[in-house]
């Protein structure tokens, strides 16, 4: 079954930055990983803090 994206902001709402855009997208996937995948905590922690630091890397230079 197809679910709406918990993130959907509306039509008439601003398109976010890319750099949070990706962080949308982590806390998506981090959901899923939750969710669907059944993943632990630990795991999950891992995951936050391995993207969130790549996120980090690509903003300070001008990628994301």
């Amino acid at each position: 079954s197809h679910r709406p994206s918990p993130t959907w902001r509306g039509v008439d709402a601003p398109v976010p930055s890319s750099s949070s855009r990706l962080r949308v997208l982590l806390d998506e996937f981090l959901t899923h990983l939750q969710l669907e995948r059944g993943q632990a905590a630990h795991t999950r922690r891992t995951y936050a803090h391995q993207l969130g630091q790549f996120i980090d890397w690509a903003e300070g230079r001008g990628v994301a």
